[in-house]
């Protein structure tokens, strides 16, 4: 199953999510699988163009916190 890293802001209920690898919709449990239906998240990649474009957007994302 992928690892899942967030981090929590309670002071402005942030949820930054990160999926490591794909994992298939029936091998979550339910309510994750309407989170992220609901919800933006960042996929992490070992591709090198992918990679760098994960690093961008996660530095975007922190820097707007």
């Amino acid at each position: 199953m992928a690892r899942m890293e967030s981090i929590y802001s309670l002071a402005d209920k942030v949820s930054l999510t990160v999926m490591i690898e794909q994992v298939a919709h029936s091998a979550m449990p339910l309510d994750l699988v309407l989170w992220i239906q609901d919800n933006n998240y960042i996929e992490y990649t070992t591709d090198h163009e992918g990679n760098a474009l994960f690093w961008d957007k996660l530095n975007n994302v922190i820097s707007s916190v």
